[in-house]
């Protein structure tokens, strides 16, 4: 046998106890040295006694409240303000909707007979509505047309068109 054989042997020996040794919990155990402890000295205070103190009951005042939360009114230095009147309800712009209704046109359908049906998304539900039929909202199906559907307010003061997207 060569030095190499030798050397190679020894090492997969070596390798073997190991991996034996870690699978089956023998290991080297080191053993710590006993610690010795000190004898134990007497504690002394080198502060002084010190006398409790006695609870003072002291009697303050309530404030003085000067302003009532729950009475309105104006203040002792605000000065009047001057109220300017509104104009007149007919003098005012007309406005579009402040929001639109949740009404979303996705397709329009032809029945047999010719007559036209608007598929609309109304607040989550799908909706075939025909000329005449009331929706979420109150409003109405004034007109559906080949590329949008018109619908008119509740009051019947206001149209909206829905285009197909």
């Amino acid at each position: 046998m060569t030095a190499r054989t030798e050397l190679a042997r020894g090492a997969a020996a070596l390798l073997v106890a190991g991996v034996t040794a870690a699978c089956t919990g023998d290991t080297a155990r080191q053993v710590a040295a006993p610690v010795r402890q000190a004898p134990a000295r007497p504690v002394t205070s080198a502060a002084p006694e010190v006398e409790p103190i006695e609870m003072v009951r002291v009697e303050v005042p309530p404030p003085v409240v000067e302003r009532n939360p729950f009475r309105f009114g104006r203040r002792g230095g605000d000065a009047p303000r001057e109220r300017r009147s509104l104009p007149p309800a007919d003098a005012l712009p007309e406005l579009p909707f402040p929001v639109p209704p949740p009404l979303r046109l996705l397709g329009i359908a032809t029945e047999a007979d010719g007559q036209r049906v608007a598929v609309i998304s109304s607040a989550g539900d799908l909706v075939l509505a025909k000329v005449g039929d009331r929706l979420a909202g109150g409003f109405s199906v004034a007109r559906i047309a080949p590329d949008g559907v018109e619908l008119e307010a509740p009051t019947g003061d206001r149209t909206l068109r829905l285009s197909l997207p």
